[in-house]
């Protein structure tokens, strides 16, 4: 029997995130938070997450709960404790978000602010801000394009979560570049 990619993605996306985070406690429990193999359940996710918003339209709970809580669990491991700082990141972050959805009647969903919140968990506030600001930036961008070719029109939605993980994956691993060339080209 032939399977799509979304149907795939629908039906063996929490196993395969549920093995990225296996495969990736033991760097984590060991100390080691900031190596590419701790962060493998992020970039999985981020790209299951991307996938599911393009096809479906939606950013599944169930994909994002675990996301969640393994980047609580790496959150609290930087902190060394209790990441209160991280927490409060997380709320602003779907709180901006979520005040943007009001403001849009609805041009964001829900899944995009939880999204967010989640992001800040391995971002902190700084990447998460720069995260945003790409992702904003990108999806604008592509929007326009889209608008432009007449590819989709005014009034169709299009998704902004794979946006949000692109700016979280560029964050990242560009971050402290992107913002020193900011700071250099436009501070001083």
């Amino acid at each position: 029997m032939k399977h799509s990619l979304s149907w795939f993605v629908k039906k063996e996306g929490l196993p395969l995130l549920t093995l990225s985070i296996l495969c990736s406690l033991v760097p984590v429990l060991t100390g080691r938070v900031d190596t590419p193999a701790a962060l493998l359940p992020l970039f999985v996710g981020l790209i299951l997450l991307s996938w599911q918003d393009i096809t479906r339209g939606i950013l599944p709970d169930r994909l994002q709960f675990p996301l969640a809580l393994y980047g609580l669990l790496i959150a609290a491991l930087k902190a060394g404790g209790f990441p209160l700082d991280t927490l409060l990141a997380s709320l602003l972050g779907a709180l901006f978000l979520l005040v943007l959805r009001y403001v849009t009647k609805g041009g964001l969903g829900l899944g995009d602010v939880k999204l967010a919140a989640l992001l800040s968990l391995y971002l902190g506030t700084a990447g998460l801000i720069l995260a945003m600001l790409l992702a904003f930036v990108t999806g604008g961008a592509i929007g326009g394009l889209l608008l432009l070719t007449k590819q989709r029109k005014r009034n169709e939605t299009i998704p902004f979560g794979p946006f949000l993980a692109l700016g979280a994956l560029l964050s990242l691993l560009f971050g402290n570049t992107l913002i020193d060339w900011y700071l250099s080209v436009f501070l001083e």
